[in-house]
């Protein structure tokens, strides 16, 4: 009995939940940029966007290149700049920061040089690990 009304009450969200949701499209391709925008920039992305994306994706370009186009949006790489300056240097990237990598991360530059970077600089070096080699290994792992 327990379990029945405990999926009564799961369905009964997931219906209220889709009726409060404008639905652009339901095809496999939207739900797919959906997905994309929501694993890679962290949101939806705006009805005007989705339907210009799924255009894309229903002419033809495959889902392979649509993800290396959002991987080299400047709004992907800043928040990659973002997430390693906090995980590393326990800061927000500045625009000092953002103004170095976003062109490194453009280019040829991978995320695991940008972090190496970041890892090997004085400031880590500094505020990580206390200015010793002791502290820096210890920082590191």
């Amino acid at each position: 009995m327990r379990i029945t009304s405990l999926w009564a009450v799961a369905i009964a969200f997931v219906v209220a939940l889709l009726m409060s949701q404008p639905l652009v499209r339901a095809d496999a391709n939207a739900n797919f940029i959906r997905q994309v925008y929501l694993d890679l920039l962290q949101h939806e992305p705006d009805t005007g966007t989705l339907n210009a994306d799924d255009l894309l994706l229903n002419g033809g370009q495959t889902r392979y290149d649509f993800v290396i186009g959002i991987e080299n949006m400047p709004e992907y790489q800043d928040l990659l700049i973002g997430q390693a300056y906090t995980h590393l240097l326990h800061r927000p990237a500045d625009s000092t920061a953002l103004a170095t990598f976003q062109p490194f991360l453009a280019g040829t530059g991978t995320v695991e040089q940008m972090q190496a970077t970041v890892l090997g600089s004085a400031e880590y070096f500094l505020n990580r690990a206390g200015s010793t080699n002791t502290g820096y290994v210890q920082a590191m792992y």
